[in-house]
């Protein structure tokens, strides 16, 4: 997985803040021998299945930066859903 966060300061009449763009690329394997296939399911009782880590590591990051700095966080646009986000619009 990669991940890449970017944060843009603005300021309009009415608000001024912070804007957060996250963008991940997650890839899911599959396939190969008998030992990467346990490793994998190994992986994934440990931590979850790939979309499962990706779906918390989002959640934490926004919930550490809103805790970090007092701010709250609004979500504008996500794709895919990602379900039971307490700061969905």
């Amino acid at each position: 997985m990669r991940a890449t966060l970017c944060l843009f300061p603005y300021a309009n009449d009415q608000r001024q803040g912070y804007h957060l763009n996250l963008f991940v690329n997650d890839t899911a394997e599959s396939g190969g021998g008998l030992s990467q296939r346990f490793g994998r399911a190994v992986a994934g009782r440990l931590v979850g299945t790939p979309q499962e880590f990706t779906e918390r590591m989002l959640k934490d990051t926004v919930f550490a930066m809103e805790g970090a700095s007092g701010a709250s966080a609004v979500l504008i646009e996500g794709e895919p859903e990602i379900p039971g986000l307490a700061w969905k619009r």
